[in-house]
């Protein structure tokens, strides 16, 4: 075969082959296209079913809203009904009150809103201070005033919601002159401090900055200056202890800690006295001027001159403001008795989880000014919230780092600016794996107290753990009918970090359910971390960032902490360098290098390099911290003991139980936590100092355990137990009960777990505070049927009634353990083994105190409530009417006392079927209703004073003073909440009796002239209101300093009625006194100040005085920012307002 030949057949060959391949292209063409037409089919099936199934949805929700508004008529007719058989004399139907709510009869006559909604005390006198002479009226709410704030003091979300921490710090500012007497005091009288907070269960760290522990740090001036400016900004309380000398170090403490903003945190100056003969005189007058400018400042400071030779007075008048500053402003209350152990407990538990909640947003929105791919995510986000239709939760995605939390945050934020108004927002963020943020049960009781708030209900939420669903979707349901009642029309619902829940796949499953048309959930998840369950949900995910985007984060961090060390080139190097380009990793990155040393050019670029070495955001956590031990050998053990506690604890540690751990001073402790968390490695919340990020977590396990086995873990888990093992110790309490059988657990000690779980105290601890799946999922751990180890408890509590010896006090407080035992078991479903504690705290109740008495009648209600849940309704009976007997005769037979037995009574009657009982009990029931509702409630005291008004009224054939006043009580009380035309009336005739009594330049009269007023300038009659505070202000002017507070809020209406009537000239002059009156009242520095500022420059604006309205814009825009942040909406819209004035100024 020649050559040619061969060619041609190995031609020939490769075009068999090429046939054959193509051969096969087209099979995998065809079947791709089969596949193709597969998917699509698919595609379509999963569009109809997904229309079918919304269709179904709405089907189900006008069912349910139907059904609803049918549910509502018949309890509104059954309401009617019950009213004529309790008021057979009435012939008017509540429906027709409702109708005819206002009327005025030709005699003179009128019905008051007799369908008044029901008011809270706080909301009637917000109403009525704002007008004169109401006082005695407003005496009518004081009682009831005091309950309501006491009721909801603890309740997160209420307007007197307490500004109590669980932690607070004292920051101490010291001259080194006196800095002994600085020792002395935290020495000797700072622990009466902490024993008043660990009794009001919370804690108090005593903060001040060692410059010998930064001179052993090595630390820079300027960074030991930073570090106490930083502390002094995180502090609760400012204390400085002065002498003759002011060193440059605390001369910013001082600005940083108070001066720079008086209204901030409260401030006690103890300034001591060197006397004319000491060497150091010349230098006193620095502190004199100090002195003279806190006094002049003093909003929230208290000042004490002290004395060398007598400071230990000086020192007792500091112990004395700071204890009542903890009780009056942080409100950290005094001890309670046994009574009402559990539902105090219950509160700070609720306070300090709504205080973690809330430092998390904050923390979150100071990680980055500007999420990376913001506007895209939030156009997602509020279309899902735009929908009307039920829908299923939107589920946000991300890679670990990439900003999901801050995403999040910062979209709360701005529906907070921007929808706050029409729509409720309920965020939970869980702050890592293990937490108790991370407990689903913790979760829902949350929510569903701030829904049980929003629907104006009382009380702690009771949730039964194996119907968690069921509780969530009775009240999602509630809440969703009392949505448009007061003002909001929608709910949103947030869960950052579901994937770090435990058991989220089961306990989730709610997700594929309809929801309320009007309440959105939105879930944030790990991608490739949340169950298979959740694929079906709309799941968008943050966009990956490129590298101009991590440049213009970085420039950003750069712009936020006000330095400039890389250049464009520098921040796109490092950019690229980004490891799957996490912002994470940037942002530690950046950070690690604004906080090292000052640096040359090429040791900067060295770093640079070294870093953009670190492609795993582990590895550069570990260089970071070599870096550190590098810089402050002293660090080096102070490090490695911080980081492995913490990262072995569940829910990190106080500085103080560092403290306590470690043996590494206080001082010192500070300076390191502050490094850390300047990189981002650790943050403090609530004081609790816990790694930032989970890949924290994995980083410090490969710088200090590079192979965690079973002993590593072990060793460092029981330092921890041995911390909170001692229940003798002042932190036994919720930091015992989060942490100690947690540890227990991990380490698998029964023994010690069982011994610890069985303690009383823990048991009330964990159930009080919310925490009881933790407990029960204890119970499982030790025994699997859980009954066993229940009665255990009562094994416990027989050997402490042992070990009394007859002595009654003792006996009683067992009883109260019994009782709380009783009452935990009960309300977690073990009725059999809570029997026999509620029976003997009934017998020690009546072998101890009078058989007759209350306390005796309560134990016997809680052993009704066990026999009725249990089935047992004769019992039950029995042991309602003794407690019923008892209550009646000490309490009457309308107390709310007797009231609550009624009630669970009637509820037995109905389990049996008993119809004449019930009804008889039902009728009686509501007949105390109506009379508590007339004695207690805002809107009976409220009804019940007008019908006294008004019989006066009629009855008075001549005018006195007095009916003068109550005529004008009744004017506004009408104008509020009855008939205005009515109102407007007893006004008038109140003010021209006032005229004709004392003449029209009397101060009565002045105040009854402005309540005229105030009812034209609310209904829009402006021409006839001006003129009315005219007269007043002029009158007030012979009797007032123009200063007075009541000269100024006459002024503030002058201001608006001018400026709504185009007066411009007379409002500016009155807007200027408001000005000059809050500078001197409040500060130079206080929100006040800046709105009178704005509206001043308002006012110059609409006089087209564009040049003048600026300054008065910059100087609104430097307090805001103190006080608010450079990132609040109030900054934002100020500072367009003044770029606004600028360009029409220039125009």
């Amino acid at each position: 075969m020649d050559g040619s030949e061969k060619g041609v057949v190995e031609l020939r060959c490769q075009l068999k082959a090429q046939e054959a391949v193509c051969a096969k292209l087209m099979r995998e063409k065809n079947e791709a296209r089969e596949t193709l037409r597969e998917a699509k089919e698919n595609i379509a099936k999963l569009k109809r079913e997904l229309e079918l199934r919304d269709k179904m949805f709405q089907d189900f929700r006008e069912m349910k809203e139907k059904e609803l508004s049918e549910l509502r008529k018949i309890n509104q007719d059954l309401e009617n009904r019950l009213h004529s058989l309790v008021h057979p004399n009435e012939t008017i139907s509540l429906l027709d009150q409702q109708r005819d709510n206002v009327s005025a009869t030709t005699s003179g006559k009128f019905a008051f809103a007799s369908a008044l909604p029901q008011l809270q005390a706080g909301e009637v006198v917000e109403a009525l201070s704002k007008w004169e002479g109401m006082e005695d009226t407003l005496a009518l709410f004081d009682e009831r005033l005091a309950a309501e704030k006491n009721a909801l003091l603890w309740k997160p979300g209420s307007p007197w919601c307490s500004p109590w921490k669980f932690c607070l710090r004292v920051f101490i500012s010291t001259t080194t002159d006196v800095r002994y007497i600085a020792d002395t005091y935290v020495k000797d009288y700072f622990p009466m401090l902490v024993q008043q907070c660990l009794d009001g269960g919370c804690t108090i760290l005593p903060v001040y900055c060692d410059q010998g522990s930064a001179d052993r740090l090595s630390l820079s001036q300027s960074d030991f200056v930073n570090f106490c400016c930083s502390e002094a900004d995180k502090s609760d309380i400012f204390v400085s202890f002065l002498g003759s000398y002011l060193s440059n170090s605390i001369k910013p403490e001082i600005e940083h800690g108070y001066l720079n903003n008086p209204n901030l945190r409260p401030a006690v100056f103890v300034f001591f006295d060197f006397g004319r003969d000491n060497a150091q005189e010349p230098l006193a007058e620095a502190t004199l001027r100090l002195k003279q400018r806190v006094k002049k400042t003093a909003v929230n400071a208290k000042v004490i001159n002290g004395h060398l030779n007598e400071c230990n007075s000086s020192l007792e008048e500091l112990n004395k403001q700071l204890q009542s500053l903890l009780k009056d402003h942080f409100v950290v209350m005094e001890p309670v008795e046994a009574e009402g152990k559990m539902e105090r407990i219950g509160y700070l538990g609720d306070m300090r989880v709504e205080q973690e909640q809330t430092e998390l947003l904050n923390s979150a929105l100071k990680s980055v000014s500007s999420p990376i791919g913001k506007d895209q995510i939030f156009k997602l986000l509020e279309e899902h919230l735009a929908g009307n239709a039920p829908a299923t939760p939107l589920l946000l995605t991300g890679s670990s780092g990439h900003g999901k939390t801050a995403m999040v945050a910062k979209w709360i934020e701005h529906l907070q600016s921007s929808e706050g108004d029409r729509l409720l927002i309920m965020y939970h963020f869980v702050k890592c794996l293990g937490a108790p943020s991370a407990e689903y049960a913790n979760i829902v009781r949350r929510f569903i107290q701030k829904m049980m708030f929003y629907c104006k209900e009382s009380g702690q939420p009771l949730i039964d753990l194996s119907q968690l669903k069921e509780c969530l979707f009775k009240w999602l349901e509630k809440l969703s009918t009392n949505l448009g009642i007061p003002n909001k029309e929608k709910a949103l619902i947030i869960i950052d970090g579901a994937d770090l829940i435990a058991g989220n796949e089961n306990h989730f499953s709610w997700i594929r359910d309809p929801l309320p048309a009007n309440i959105h959930v939105v879930l944030t998840a790990t991608e490739d971390n949340y169950p298979d369950k959740w694929r079906f949900l709309s799941s968008p995910s943050l966009l990956i960032p490129t590298a101009s985007d991590l440049v213009q984060l970085i420039e950003n961090i750069q712009a936020k902490l006000d330095v400039q060390l890389l250049t464009g080139n520098e921040a796109t190097e490092l950019a690229c360098s980004a490891p799957m380009s996490s912002p994470l990793w940037c942002l530690v990155a950046i950070r690690h290098i604004i906080c090292c040393p000052s640096m040359s050019s090429d040791e900067l670029n060295q770093t640079i390099n070294i870093i953009c070495e670190r492609q795993e955001l582990s590895d550069l956590v570990v260089h970071i911290l070599e870096e550190l031990e590098s810089h402050y050998p002293e660090l080096g053990s102070a490090l490695f003991y911080i980081l492995q506690i913490v990262h072995w604890s569940r829910n990190g540690l106080l500085l103080s139980e560092l403290e306590e751990l470690t043996s590494v001073p206080l001082s010192t402790l500070l300076i390191a936590v502050h490094e850390l968390e300047r990189r981002q490695i650790v943050k403090d919340v609530c004081g609790l100092v816990y790694l930032s990020h989970e890949q924290m977590q994995d980083a410090v396990q490969m710088k200090y355990c590079v192979q965690p086995d079973i002993n590593h873990v072990f060793e460092w888990s029981k330092i921890l137990v041995g911390l909170f093992v001692d229940t003798s110790r002042p932190y036994f309490g919720c930091r015992c009960a989060e942490e100690l059988p947690w540890l227990l657990k991990r380490l698998e000690l029964r023994n010690e777990l069982t011994e610890v779980i069985l303690d009383i105290n823990l048991l009330v601890q964990l159930y009080a505070s919310g925490n009881s799946s933790d407990l029960v999922s204890y119970w499982l751990f030790l025994d699997p049927s859980k009954k066993d180890i229940v009665r255990q408890y009562e094994v416990t509590l027989r050997k402490m009634e042992d070990e009394c010896n007859d002595d009654q006090s003792a006996l009683l407080q067992v009883a109260s353990l019994y009782n709380f035992a009783g009452q935990i078991l009960r309300e977690l479903g073990f009725l059999e083994e809570a029997l026999p504690l509620l029976q003997r705290n009934l017998e020690l109740g009546e072998a101890c105190l009078d058989p007759d008495g209350p306390e005796v009648a309560t134990a016997m209600y809680e052993l009704a409530l066990l026999y009725s849940l249990s089935d047992r309704g004769s019992m039950a009976i029995e042991f309602y009417r003794q407690a019923l007997d008892i209550l009646e005769s000490t309490y009457g037979d309308d107390s709310l006392q007797v009231l609550k037995v009624l009630e669970r009574l009637r509820q037995v009657y109905i389990k049996q079927n008993n119809t004449e009982l019930e009804k008889a009990l039902m009728l009686r029931v509501f007949s105390i209703q109506q009379l508590q509702n007339e004695k207690t409630t805002a809107s009976g005291i409220l009804k019940s004073h007008v019908n006294k008004l008004e019989q006066f009224c009629a009855t008075q054939n001549s005018e006195t003073l007095e009916s003068a006043m109550k005529m004008n009580q009744l004017g506004v009380i009408l104008s509020i909440y009855g008939d205005p035309e009515t109102g407007e009336d007893f006004l008038l005739r109140s003010f021209k009796a006032f005229e004709t009594l004392l003449g029209d330049n009397h101060i009565k009269t002045v105040e009854v002239m402005k309540n005229l007023a105030a009812f034209y300038m609310q209904y829009q009659k402006l021409d006839l209101a001006t003129p009315l505070y005219s007269k007043a202000y002029a009158v007030q002017l012979q009797h007032f300093e123009e200063t007075d507070p009541k000269v100024i809020d006459t002024i503030v209406k002058l201001v608006a009625l001018h400026r709504e009537q185009g007066m411009l000239g007379a409002a500016e002059q009155f807007q200027k006194k408001i000005v000059e009156f809050n500078r001197i009242h409040f500060g130079e520095y206080h929100l006040e100040v800046a709105k009178s500022l704005n509206n001043l420059a308002v006012i110059r604006c609409l006089q087209q005085s564009y040049s003048e309205a600026i300054p008065l814009y910059d100087e609104a825009i430097l307090i805001y920012k103190n006080e608010l942040g450079a990132d609040h909406s109030v900054v934002i819209t100020t500072i367009n307002n003044r770029q606004l004035a600028k360009n029409l100024s220039q125009s």
